[in-house]
């Protein structure tokens, strides 16, 4: 990377805390598996007067997503799973209310038809993995599966939380653990809040300029939910344990020369779920490009412009976290790019933040 890149980078960093958008933030950028950029700032938790530090653990939100998918892509590739059987295969219960053809593969991709249900708006179920999973089971479609793309924001991972542990025996954040965090020694790194860190290392997040997201913040902000399995966006870590794990995907499963995932569990991470790159996403009400559980990178089509930057290309892969973080990688350019904060903003803002770095990003491997 250019150093007039990683000083532009460094600079758009300052302009963004200067802006206010979030009381703290941590940005990592990581070359050819070395560190090029690592600049943090600000409070991690403003009401304890606690800095942003290097072992901070962020709630990642749906960036959490990308670990559920590998998971389930893993137990595919090792012919567990048929990405293409009805959920109802694995899970009987689920195929009630006209779900019975639905898909892994659908609900992956965010073509189940289902991206709503009971439990998405009733957080006190969340504590309860058996009373949230058959409240799921219990719901029929929005949608007609397969047809349209919808972002299952919550039933993602719930839905394929509860496949893994029909087809392995072990609920998702002990399998997560167990066959991608240890073996790879990240020990901070976690589907769901440890209680024992609660005080110590949580990060409480912000709502700075979108008054909808008050009554969202004083929810994720208890205990209680930070503690609950939450698939598609209860995980904890920090930065370096994140890009580590998009190390590891950018290494095709390699890690210190074994083979921890097999090269088609990234085949398959990253393989558009449709031929259109610009399909309308009807719950988030713009053009979208998604694998099997990540969204990809791409020049702007349309109403689509990836948050992974302008320059990105069909190889460059991630997730975002509730307008707040920004993680991806780009398998040609061996980069990642990942940036944390603890400031929601509206969706224009938080798209801007986004975008600004990792157009910055791209533009210093010029």
């Amino acid at each position: 990377m250019t150093t007039s890149g990683v000083a532009a980078i460094e600079r758009l960093f300052d302009e963004h805390d200067a802006h206010g958008w979030h009381p703290g933030a941590h940005l990592l950028v990581v070359r050819h598996g070395q560190i090029v950029v690592d600049r943090f700032v600000g409070l991690a938790d403003p009401e304890r007067q606690r800095p942003v530090a290097p072992d901070t653990l962020w709630l990642l939100f749906s960036a959490t997503k990308p670990y559920v998918a590998v998971s389930v892509l893993k137990l595919a590739t090792e012919g567990k799973i048929d990405l293409d059987a009805p959920v109802a295969r694995y899970w009987p219960d689920f195929g009630q209310r006209d779900k019975g053809a639905i898909t892994v593969r659908q609900v992956l991709t965010h073509r189940a038809g289902i991206p709503n249900a009971h439990p998405d708006r009733a957080p006190w179920y969340w504590p309860s993995w058996r009373l949230t999973t058959r409240a799921i089971a219990r719901s029929a479609p929005e949608f007609p599966p397969g047809e349209e793309v919808a972002y299952h924001a919550l039933t993602f991972g719930w839905i394929l939380g509860e496949i893994v542990r029909q087809v392995d025996g072990r609920p998702l954040d002990r399998y997560v653990a167990e066959e991608i965090c240890q073996p790879m020694g990240l020990h901070h790194t976690y589907m769901r809040l440890p209680r024992r860190l609660w005080a110590r290392r949580s990060v409480p997040v912000a709502q700075h300029d979108d008054k909808d997201l008050r009554e969202v913040v004083l929810i994720l902000n208890r205990r209680l939910v930070r503690g609950s399995l939450v698939p598609a966006a209860s995980g904890h870590a920090t930065i370096y344990d994140h890009a580590l794990f998009y190390q590891l995907l950018l290494q095709r499963g390699v890690w210190e020369n074994r083979q921890l995932l097999r090269p088609e569990v990234i085949e398959l991470l990253i393989t558009p779920s449709n031929p259109d790159p610009g399909q309308m996403d009807r719950v988030l009400m713009r053009q979208s490009r998604w694998a099997h559980g990540v969204s990809l990178g791409g020049p702007p089509r349309g109403s689509y412009i990836t948050f992974m930057g302008r320059n990105s290309g069909p190889h460059t892969f991630g997730h975002g976290g509730m307008r707040s973080h920004a993680a991806w990688g780009d398998l040609d350019r061996q980069l990642i790019c990942v940036y944390f904060t603890n400031g929601l903003l509206n969706t224009a803002t938080s798209d801007r933040r986004s975008l600004e770095m990792s157009d910055a990003v791209l533009a210093a491997c010029l």
